[in-house]
């Protein structure tokens, strides 16, 4: 075969995998839309899983044209989740502010306008499967063009020696995750200052919209609740959800390294397995605790002089009720660590999508306490809307220290396993 040759049957194989996530979403949306108290036929369901499907369909090419571009697997996710990012908030920007212009030029503003279930607009399919088609022809062409194992953005093949912060298990982790740490830190600062920029314009567009008073009555169940108040809700949620997703990210490197064969290199010293593995969780605890302090500061700031009754207070609370469902997710993931290392990342990014999932499943259904239950985000609440729940915080973050002990404890006794 030939480079281009296999890029293309890649990313073939991983079209393969969109038609099956299409007909998997296809009925359970048509299943969904049966229901008496939703409603909607079966053609706009199809389309709506059309439409969600071609978010994924964007992004799949996108990180496939970053695996051209960048040398490693680390920097091309980089890359990709940067522009995730731009996309998101240019969207963002588009819906609240007066800058409708922004929902042309980005692929979330694409997929909002095709509009499924209330007013099909299937012509702005054709520049989202245009952006499609010119990314698989970019990729296929540098794949053929570039040498194996090359990338447009090489690195050097030798570098100076530079030892700063290698000498202990915890200064070590500090130097091999900084830049992956810090990136993860300045989105999250980054994301809600843009959201507490938008507080202002979005609490008078709340009020001006009966159809979005209802809608946020029943997001947040208290329909006293001010439209700002509101909106911070969503924009903490989504927080909480980003730093869930960071800690996966951090748990997914430990064992990256080891199945790497990195950690070879502390466990041949004088190091024990805790202590390299306490070194990494109180890395990763201290950017929670760091993420949640900048979320409530800059929100703060974004708001300028006009905070509509909201205190610092707070904010520093809301971002405080992040805490919890981060520390849940460690658990998990360093459980999964601990006993079945191949499957951490599944494990730990596996608790983020199933409470993703059944929170959004739940708004059209009535489930089981006992499924919702299951659910990290369905015991969250949305600070600052909603007084933050410790109890049910505490208890979270009880089970996730449990999880994290036995998972450290696993991981001290089993063998090293490779990839």
């Amino acid at each position: 075969t030939t480079a281009s040759r296999a890029a293309a049957n890649a990313l073939a194989g991983l079209g393969i995998s969109l038609v099956i996530f299409y007909a998997i979403s296809a009925i359970a949306l048509v299943t969904v839309g049966r229901v008496h108290n939703v409603d909607f036929a079966a053609g706009p369901a199809l389309f709506l899983a059309l439409a969600a499907t071609s978010g994924a369909a964007i992004f799949m090419a996108i990180g496939a044209f970053a695996s051209q571009l960048m040398p490693t697997r680390a920097r091309a996710t980089g890359l990709a989740t940067g522009i995730f990012g731009l996309c998101y908030l240019a969207r963002a920007a588009g819906d609240i502010t007066n800058a409708h212009w922004l929902l042309n030029i980005t692929p979330f503003g694409w997929i909002e306008q095709l509009q499924p279930l209330f007013d099909p607009q299937p012509l702005w399919l054709l520049p989202i499967a245009g952006l499609i088609a010119v990314l698989v022809a970019a990729t296929i062409f540098l794949a053929g063009h570039r040498d194996l194992g090359a990338s447009l953005f090489a690195d050097h093949d030798t570098a100076k020696p530079r030892l700063l912060l290698l000498r202990g298990p915890l200064t070590a982790a500090i130097r091999l995750t900084r830049a992956s740490s810090l990136s993860w830190l300045a989105a999250m600062t980054a994301f809600m200052l843009f959201f507490g920029a938008l507080t202002n314009t979005a609490a008078k567009a709340f009020s001006s919209s009966q159809a979005a008073q209802n809608l946020l009555d029943r997001l947040v169940r208290v329909s006293q609740e001010a439209g700002a108040k509101a909106f911070l809700g969503i924009g903490f949620m989504i927080f909480i959800v980003v730093l869930m997703a960071y800690v996966a990210s951090a748990v997914g490197a430990m064992r990256e390294d080891e199945a790497q064969d990195s950690l070879d290199n502390f466990l041949v010293r004088p190091v024990s397995r805790l202590r390299w593995l306490g070194s990494r969780v109180v890395l990763i605890v201290t950017v929670i605790v760091a993420a949640t302090l900048c979320a409530s500061v800059v929100a703060w700031l974004g708001m300028a002089a006009n905070h509509n009754g909201i205190s610092f207070h707070d904010l520093l609370l809301a971002s405080l009720n992040a805490i919890a469902p981060a520390v849940f997710t460690l658990g998990v993931g360093l459980l999964a660590l601990g006993l079945v290392p191949r499957l951490t990342t599944v494990f730990s990014y596996g608790v983020i999508a199933w409470s993703f999932l059944i929170e959004m499943v739940s708004s059209g259904l009535n489930l089981s306490h006992w499924i919702l239950d299951t659910s990290i985000l369905y015991h969250v609440t949305l600070a600052p809307a909603v007084d933050p729940d410790w109890q049910a915080n505490a208890i979270l973050v009880a089970i996730g220290i449990v999880l994290s002990v036995i998972g450290a404890v696993c991981f001290s006794r089993r063998d090293l396993e490779a990839e």
